[in-house]
């Protein structure tokens, strides 16, 4: 029982480690004295419903847990500040990971070129 516990406090560090709030897979027992994780891979999908901000430099939609600063997406800290940047991965307009559009400020715009 003692490892079980362990093994689910580790995933509870890992999945604040990251910043989300996940469901933590539920434990359960096979034939009295096996023990095993039901579900182990529920622990890191991602959360249902993130909270949303909007950038004050793009204008853009992202989530809020996903940037490392307080009004501004992952792009625009990463450019701005070089905070590290989401590793984007589009579906249907959007980040998944950090729901940021694509949108980059006029400023920012020149200041790359």
């Amino acid at each position: 029982m003692a490892v079980l516990f362990s093994l689910n406090l580790m995933l509870q560090i890992l999945c604040i480690a990251k910043m989300h709030i996940y469901n933590i897979s539920t434990m359960c027992i096979y034939n009295i004295s096996t023990m095993c994780i039901y579900n182990c891979c529920s622990a890191f999908k991602e959360p249902m419903n993130r909270e949303k901000n909007i950038c004050t430099e793009c204008e853009s939609e992202y989530f809020k847990d996903s940037s490392e600063m307080k009004e501004l997406c992952p792009d625009c800290a990463h450019k701005i500040y070089d905070y590290p940047n989401c590793e984007h991965k589009f579906e249907n307009g959007n980040c998944s990971k950090c729901g940021w559009n694509g949108q980059t400020s006029e400023f920012l715009k020149k200041r790359m070129k």
